[in-house]
């Protein structure tokens, strides 16, 4: 998609809609998600579920993925969740991110990723998000603060 075709679906999106196109594949992902194996599965007002794979690019040197990879995806399901409630898309700005690290994560093995907003402030919002294993147990879990980055302007 090139920058015309993304500021005219930017133009006539609510944050919402522009990530359903992105789930869909109508719209391109954050330059920093397929490189970690993160994608969009499935988006409603004020929460998103991801699926996430990562790779053994990700491990530290235990073998495991790094918390910081960890705390990239909790602070995009976060993120994202916000978005959801806005006019247009525009990417969330981190103002806090407290995270709980409560299992290891493997490289190769599938995840789910799930944003939920729990106060929908205009200046500020508060989401919650947690990642799963193919069990459903949860291996880590955050909650942050956001603020929509208001000098976006629908540049891919």
């Amino acid at each position: 998609m090139g920058d015309n075709e993304f500021g005219a679906l930017w133009e006539r999106s609510t944050g919402e809609q522009m990530l359903v196109a992105m789930a869909d594949g109508r719209a391109p992902l954050p330059r920093h998600a397929v490189p970690i194996g993160l994608s969009l599965r499935e988006v409603v007002r004020g929460r998103v579920t991801l699926r996430w794979k990562p790779t053994e690019d990700a491990c530290n040197s235990a073998g495991q993925v790094h918390g910081g990879y960890l705390a990239m995806v909790l602070d995009d399901a976060g993120a994202m969740s916000c978005v959801t409630l806005t006019d247009r898309y525009r990417p969330m700005l981190t103002m806090s991110l407290h995270i709980d690290y409560l299992r290891p994560v493997l490289a190769g093995v599938e995840y789910v990723a799930t944003g939920v907003v729990v106060h929908p402030g205009k200046r500020r919002m508060l989401a919650d998000a947690e990642i799963t294993d193919a069990q459903g147990r949860r291996v880590a879990r955050a909650s942050g603060s956001f603020t929509p980055n208001l000098s976006y302007n629908g540049n891919a």
